[in-house]
């Protein structure tokens, strides 16, 4: 129950079987002052029996999801849920810079502005996440990789213009204009998906 990466797991959980034993991998979505709470939950895969034995000890730490007997799978979902929360504080944090350089309240524009921003834009999650499973519908992007591309050059050149650094966006902008130009720009940002797999 630590952070590991899915090859990691897999090669543990062999070594374990080796020697006899049961291996289970835990993956704790929580920091330390939830566990225990209702907004705490751990992910497990591996050994199916040993979990189960296991099940109501474990659950004291806080909701016990179990995701399969590849020990991979609770790692891989960890660091998946982690690429999520770093990406979105990134954009946070870039967030905090820009309007700091005209000394404007962080807290202020937090509480005000960019956590209901924030909370809105999650609602597209479920939809992006169809489109990456099944495919959009041809014509349905709401906000095309073409017009997102031209956009998103300004936010380059805000920060820059701001002193702030913009290489959090940069690799961002990079995908964008890719995508545009292998011929994507009349898809939404699901259509980004492919491009960061080996085999796009």
């Amino acid at each position: 129950m630590t952070n590991g990466t899915p090859t990691q797991a897999r090669s543990t959980a062999e070594w374990v079987q080796q020697h006899g034993s049961q291996y289970v991998d835990g993956g704790i979505m929580a920091v330390p002052s939830m566990i225990g709470g209702p907004g705490a939950f751990v992910l497990y895969s591996g050994s199916t029996s040993a979990f189960e034995q296991h099940e109501s000890a474990l659950a004291t730490l806080g909701r016990a999801t179990y995701l399969g007997s590849d020990p991979g799978l609770a790692p891989l979902h960890d660091i998946a849920l982690l690429s999520g929360m770093y990406g979105m504080f990134a954009g946070a944090l870039q967030a905090f810079a820009l309007i700091g350089s005209e000394k404007v309240s962080p807290t202020a524009f937090a509480a005000d502005l960019l956590a209901p921003w924030l909370t809105a834009m999650l609602t597209s999650l479920p939809r992006m996440a169809a489109d990456v499973e099944y495919g959009a519908e041809p014509g349905a992007a709401g906000s095309n990789l073409a017009m997102q591309a031209a956009g998103f050059v300004n936010l380059i050149q805000a920060a820059e213009d701001q002193g702030v650094s913009a290489d959090l966006l940069v690799p961002v902008q990079r995908l964008l204009e890719d995508a545009v130009a292998a011929g994507a720009g009349d898809q939404d940002l699901a259509a980004l998906v492919p491009r960061l797999t080996r085999a796009g």
